[in-house]
């Protein structure tokens, strides 16, 4: 049986609380913890807990669906703060472990229902070989249910061996047999949805889609049972975590179970969704979450722990700090009640990162410290966020030394097992080496992480922060391609956060200034000064102190002894009065020798705001050429589709129209989105693609199966590529399914380190073959090959089977990071 500490664990996206913040908003934060601190000393708070049932009680109560509920949820919640790079099965061990339910509940909730079978609980108490001499004495359906029980045993198994895989096969061959015999539908559906199961987890994801489709496709729209729903979700699971058919999977799952009123299985279902958001659009996973947060207070499930948790880490991500810190404590009562001790390090973690995001580390590094009481080897993962932010933040309040002791005696008997924690050791050695003005091993340190990164996926944007820390230093060393390359790994999801957007565009200001790119440096300047604006909104910070002082007078232990010293601190008070008052004028003496100097600062930067004003009514005129040449282009094309025109100019017409769309898509996404300069195709390309489906009203004899990964492109490359996709697209919509053929028409974009291909293909009745050195008598394939020669890249045409055409060109040179590896040497000292 596995521990936590054999799963190896990976972390949650560490938080640092470095954000830039002036100096008036630095001496306001003093003067508010002080103020807060001795209120805090001073309040006395009655601690009268609402009396309520004990979490074993209740769980006691809970029906069988709330108890299933209970141990996957619990699975889901450390799939999701792990990134789900976990064995699943190992994790729903652990899981029902920790909640003390049985093996078989999470996977049996339409086989064994409210009651379970004699075998089942033979299996349950891992007595498998008295199950199977049961199961070979009972008859019809009973047995049925019995082979299945056994058959979920071997398939759930920790870790996929194959001697279990083929045990699992075996005893489900049976139960078909055994059904087909008895002509048992409902056990055939079964059993076929356990077999999809097996192959996807052999890595079979074709034939694994086969069985899944078996089921979910002759069912009657609005009738779907719940192996149907169960099905659909399986299906999900073959896309990946940002193939936007996962997403279409699930809400179709989640409608059957809405429906047939199973509010567990909606629950569940609404957390996979809120998993796809939280990698995809954070934004959208609140509504899920606030939604999963009505169902289980709605049905009587008291464990909200897991709920608030998330949802915290969705408010702070939003830079909705009240609201994060009031579900982070919420989070902790919950865990507290639920006795579910092996997560305390983490919601202690919690509290404190909420608190870093807004620069109150001194209410912080408290709250780390109480997560690092509960180190262990077994609870490896649970703390070692403590240990690593306590680090940081030694570091942030000016104790470097003390950060590097903290990391050597515990990294010495704790070392990290995750390449997230490895990198977040790296990289604290090296802002504290930064801090303390060794310049060299923190560059070393920092460039370590190149290395240690260079084949991590880094699917959650756990690494961004790392990554931004890591630009901020090489643009101090003025090393800007070093900076532009970690700037660029940051995750793309971390845009949705105000912080970030703040951070991004200063960090461009810099780059492109120390490159001489003054026009773009104003643009990202006035950006940068946009989203600064909106971090200090003084309502939240008012709603955030209002907390702190309730949750810190709450939390007081009201002693007697504390009526004995009143005069004690009657006499602290007078004093802290005069201290307020000596910081006050210390502070109003700072602000004007401040002023003074920013005045001087002001005069001299008035004459290069007028120069960068010049260069940006340049840049406009720019945008406004760029526009004129792609509405050129579109001329130049009408022009050449006229020429086989003879007397079908309506054809040609709805031709030029789709051309014209390509184009126009992109200049709609550039006006639409902050990066003006280049186009994400994952976004683009499927837009464009349903609007041919709609146009030639497609959707019900033709499907698209698209694989688009994100890839940003610019103009030069994205109008080119957007043409090539309406023409081959058209071309298979009108002429490789005659006579109202169904078919597939499939695009896929990919890319590596140094190349990106684009593939495009149907299983039409294909066309003659092109020679390569023969031009085309089609206008549409003369557009394609064309095209493709503007951007340099190599097409090839096959005609087996269908028609497929692939086109490779070159990638951006910084995805490369092998250039970047070799040190540069230090010729200034930084400081």
């Amino acid at each position: 049986m596995i521990d936590i500490a054999c799963l190896n664990l990976l972390s949650l996206k560490k938080a640092r609380a470095k954000t830039a913040l002036n100096d008036g908003l630095i001496s306001t934060s003093i003067l508010l913890v002080f103020t807060l601190s001795m209120l805090a000393a001073h309040a006395s708070v009655a601690q009268g807990s609402q009396q309520q049932a004990s979490a074993e009680e209740v769980v006691r109560k809970y029906s069988t669906a709330q108890k299933r509920l209970l141990a996957i949820n619990t699975a889901i919640f450390i799939n999701e703060i792990t990134q789900s790079h976990l064995d699943a099965d190992s994790v729903q061990m652990v899981a029902s472990r920790i909640t003390g339910q049985p093996f078989l509940l999470p996977y049996t909730d339409r086989i064994e229902g409210d009651d379970f079978l004699a075998t089942a609980l033979l299996i349950n108490n891992n007595k498998i070989d008295d199950a199977k001499k049961l199961t070979k004495q009972l008859k019809g359906e009973a047995q049925i249910r019995s082979i299945v029980d056994l058959a979920i045993w071997y398939l759930h198994q920790p870790k996929t061996f194959q001697s279990d895989l083929d045990s699992a096969e075996n005893y489900i061959q049976q139960a078909t047999n055994l059904s087909s015999s008895l002509n048992l539908k409902s056990w055939q559906e079964e059993t076929r949805l356990i077999m999809g199961e097996i192959e996807f987890q052999r890595g079979n994801i074709d034939k694994s889609r086969y069985l899944f489709s078996g089921i979910i496709t002759p069912a009657t729209k609005g009738s779907e049972t719940a192996v149907v729903a169960a099905a659909l979700r399986d299906y999900s699971e073959t896309f990946n975590l940002r193939d936007t058919a996962r997403l279409q999977y699930l809400n179709r799952s989640v409608d059957i179970y809405h429906r047939l009123h199973q509010v567990d299985n909606e629950i569940v279902l609404r957390w996979l969704i809120a998993d796809y958001y939280m990698t995809n659009n954070r934004n959208f996973a609140k509504n899920q979450f606030q939604q999963i947060l009505d169902l289980q207070r709605s049905s009587g499930f008291r464990h909200e722990l897991f709920t608030l948790y998330l949802l915290s880490i969705v408010y702070n991500n939003n830079s909705n700090f009240s609201d994060a810190l009031k579900s982070a404590y919420a989070g902790l009562e919950n865990m507290k009640w639920s006795g579910f001790n092996q997560f305390i390090g983490s919601f202690y973690m919690r509290i404190g990162v909420v608190y870093a995001f807004v620069d109150r580390l001194e209410l912080a590094i408290p709250w780390y410290r109480k997560g690092m009481e509960t180190k262990s080897e077994e609870t490896h993962f649970f703390w070692y966020k403590s240990f690593l932010y306590l680090a940081e933040a030694y570091t942030d309040i000016g104790k470097p030394k003390e950060c590097l002791q903290l990391i050597d005696s515990t990294v010495s008997k704790y070392p990290p097992k995750t390449t997230w924690e490895n990198v977040q050791v790296v990289s604290t050695l090296g802002y504290c080496y930064e801090r303390m003005n060794k310049i060299k091993l923190a560059d070393l340190s920092y460039r370590k992480i190149l290395r240690i990164t260079k084949n991590y996926n880094d699917t959650y944007g756990e690494l961004s922060d790392t990554y931004v820390d890591c630009a901020m230093f090489f643009i101090k060393l003025k090393n800007n391609i070093l900076a532009r390359y970690f700037l660029i790994k940051v995750n793309p999801k971390s845009k949705r956060t105000i912080n970030y957007r703040q951070t991004k565009y200063h960090l461009l200001y810099k780059i492109d200034s120390l490159e001489g790119n003054f026009k773009a440096a104003l643009q990202d300047h006035i950006l940068y000064k946009q989203a600064y604006d909106s971090v200090g909104n003084f309502n939240e910070q008012q709603k955030l102190n209002e907390l702190t002082v309730k949750y810190a007078a709450a939390k007081k232990d009201q002693d007697i002894k504390l009526l004995q010293e009143q005069q004690r601190v009657s006499k602290l008070m007078m004093i802290a009065g005069v201290g307020l008052c000596v910081l006050l004028l210390a502070v109003v003496i700072y602000r004007y020798h401040l002023k003074q100097r920013a005045n001087d600062q002001i005069a001299r930067k008035n004459e290069i705001l007028q120069h960068l004003l010049t260069e940006k009514e340049w840049l406009l005129k720019e945008v406004h050429h760029r526009v004129k040449n792609n509405l050129h282009t579109v001329i130049c094309l009408l022009e050449s589709q006229a020429r086989y025109l003879e007397n079908d100019a309506l054809a040609a017409v709805e031709s030029s129209q789709h051309r014209i769309f390509a184009m126009s898509l992109i200049h709609q996404k550039l006006y639409l989105s902050e990066d003006i300069k280049t186009i994400d195709m994952a976004t683009y390309i499927p837009e464009l693609v349903q609007s041919l489906e709609d146009s030639f009203d497609a959707s019900g004899q033709i499907r698209f199966k698209l694989n688009i990964e994100p890839i940003n492109l610019s103009l030069s490359h994205a109008i080119p590529l957007g043409l090539i996709i309406n023409e081959a697209v058209t071309n298979s919509i009108k002429y490789a399914f005659p006579d109202n053929r169904k078919g597939l028409i499939t695009i896929s974009m990919i890319h590596n380190a140094k190349k990106i291909k684009l593939e495009l293909s149907d299983d039409g009745i294909g066309m003659p073959q092109i020679a390569a050195d023969v031009e085309p008598e089609s206008l549409g394939l003369r557009l394609i090959k064309g095209l493709s020669e503007d951007i340099d890249a190599d097409i090839t045409f096959t005609t087996d089977n269908g028609t497929k055409i692939i086109i490779i060109f070159k990638t951006d040179l910084l995805n490369n990071p092998d250039s970047l590896l070799k040190p540069t040497e230090i010729t200034e000292v930084y400081t």
